[in-house]
């Protein structure tokens, strides 16, 4: 498990997430697995912790299934 927290300007926090979720996706294209090996699943309102206004999990598909 890895988590990103960081201070940013208030008002430019969804703008920060969405880079770095698309910073952590390509940076597992550029170590080359799939795009299908990978999928994003954001966080519904009601899974969110009380102080995160997005969260995203990256899985994999291992050949066990997805994880």
């Amino acid at each position: 498990q890895m988590e990103l927290e960081f201070f940013c300007k208030p008002g430019s926090d969804l703008e920060w997430f969405q880079y770095w979720r698309a910073f952590c996706r390509d940076w597992l294209f550029s170590l080359g697995i799939k795009e299908e090996e990978i999928r994003l699943r954001d966080h519904s309102p009601e899974e969110l912790c009380f102080y995160s206004k997005g969260t995203t999990d990256i899985e994999f598909l291992f050949p066990f299934g997805w994880g």
